[in-house]
């Protein structure tokens, strides 16, 4: 897969490669690592991130199937000089993290905070078991999430199963009204 020697590899392409942790990874990329729970930015040749200029670099994951608390996460560098005598190293920092609600849920723009949608609170009831009676039915719900009507949102009882029955007025209350 790898062609040249061992201090100039490069992938098929021509494109060069650079050893990161006894790994062979393409410049210009990033690299993760399942056991160090770490991704590694490589940048390219003649690149540099220049001192107090802020850049902004985005990567899409896929969430999990769980719900979890926000994580602190850690920056660090290793850095070689312009001379490529010495190596020095930006200890990990603590990144700040955004607090901001985002759909619905607070601080939702906190990396890796994860919510199940789902309604925590969902109870049904009614006002008359009698056959031949006028009833209502009530609904009283919560959503772990944003549900906006200008959005599109909607919800669904199902399970209404019964011989002769027909829905007359909803009315609904809430916080919202």
């Amino acid at each position: 897969a790898y062609v040249g020697s061992s201090k100039n590899r490069k992938d098929r392409k021509g494109r060069r490669l650079l050893n990161h942790d006894d790994e062979w990874v393409r410049e210009g990329f990033a690299q993760y690592s399942a056991n160090k729970n770490t991704l590694t930015f490589i940048l390219c040749a003649g690149q540099a991130l220049e001192p107090l200029k802020k850049i902004q670099v985005s990567f899409n994951i896929t969430n999990p199937d769980i719900e979890q608390d926000a994580v602190p996460l850690f920056l660090s560098a290793l850095g070689i000089s312009a001379d490529r005598t010495e190596t020095f190293l930006i200890p990990p920092q603590v990144m700040a993290a955004s607090q901001d609600a985002i759909f619905g849920v607070l601080a939702g723009a906190s990396p890796l905070k994860l919510v199940i949608p789902m309604f925590p609170t969902r109870a049904m009831g009614q006002t008359n078991p009698f056959a031949t009676n006028a009833n209502v039915l009530r609904l009283t719900l919560a959503a772990s999430v944003a549900l906006l009507g200008a959005d599109g949102a909607e919800f669904t009882i199902s399970g209404l199963v019964e011989k002769k029955w027909a829905v007359g007025t909803v009315a609904g209350a809430g916080d919202n009204g």
